[in-house]
């Protein structure tokens, strides 16, 4: 396959990439999206948390929900607690893997091509096109395409050669599943002991497990073991050894989005919630 030339090669098959790959081919472009993991949406680092208004937006079904959550907890460095309800759902939690195999079906449908396994790593702009380099099974092969779309989430390397710029800030999740007792509802911490420069998190994800995570400016993966044993102490969560998850989000956007033959989306343009660092429905 390679050598071979494309309209558009989307680099990631994320939601942000699944959804460009869907749009353009359904206007009838020859899309390819390339992928480095085996299969989409795995090891994804995300609490899966989207609004309503998001979540009817798409078009998903419900076996893709994994909770509603109508209220949430706001603890202050304290202890303090502020409790929110509502009377109608603000928000679901999504089954991540679920969503990303929803997309990515949805663009195939359109015609859009997939290679998993298949890191992207090198993009070369030509007279007029521009040349990727991936790497599959060891072997470099090269593709062509007139538009290059970079939706592989916040990895600086690629827009800053392509002459977008450098998002230079940016925090640090952590996040594992775990079983847990009496959640009910979101709950939100903030606290420099807890979370510097950010906040942490439980939300439910069934009746005995949720996400744990947190935002943290260094050293994530640490204070989320830390918050995990204090909430394993209280009795609130069970079980042993947890894999952890952890991912950087980006504070602030790329100088450019655009480019010669090269547009930016999602996380890797900067293009995530300010207040929480969700990315879903901005990339969207």
């Amino acid at each position: 396959m390679s050598g071979q030339s494309y309209d558009v090669i989307v680099v990631g098959a994320g939601p942000a990439g699944s959804h460009v790959a869907y749009e353009l081919a359904s206007l009838g472009h020859d899309v390819a999206v390339f992928e480095e993991k085996r299969a989409s949406g795995l090891n994804a680092c995300c609490t899966g948390i989207i609004s309503t208004e998001c979540f009817h937006s798409m078009g998903l079904g419900t076996d893709v929900v994994l909770s509603e959550l109508d209220s949430a907890k706001f603890f202050s460095p304290s202890g303090r607690c502020l409790k929110l309800q509502t009377e109608k759902v603000q928000a679901y939690v999504v089954n991540r893997p679920l969503l990303d195999e929803e997309l990515v079906s949805r663009a195939q449908s359109k015609g859009a091509q997939y290679f998993f396994s298949c890191p992207v790593i090198d993009v070369i702009p030509a007279k007029d096109s521009m040349r990727v380099e991936i790497l599959r099974s060891e072997d470099k092969e090269i593709f062509s395409g007139r538009v290059v779309v970079l939706a592989n989430g916040f990895r600086p390397g690629l827009p800053q050669k392509l002459g977008m710029g450098k998002i230079r800030s940016f925090l640090v999740g952590a996040q594992a599943e775990v079983e847990a007792k009496s959640v009910d509802g979101f709950e939100v911490y903030f606290g420099q002991k807890i979370a510097p420069g950010a906040f942490a998190w439980i939300v439910p994800t069934s009746t005995d497990k949720a996400y744990i995570g947190l935002l943290a400016t260094s050293q994530a993966r640490l204070y989320l073991r830390e918050f995990l044993n204090s909430l394993s102490r209280q009795g609130r969560i069970t079980g042993g050894e947890l894999e952890i998850g952890h991912k950087a989000i980006p504070l602030g956007t790329l100088a450019r989005s655009y480019g010669n033959r090269v547009l930016v989306v999602g996380d890797a343009a900067g293009q995530v919630k300010p207040t929480t660092g969700g990315g879903i429905y901005y990339g969207l």
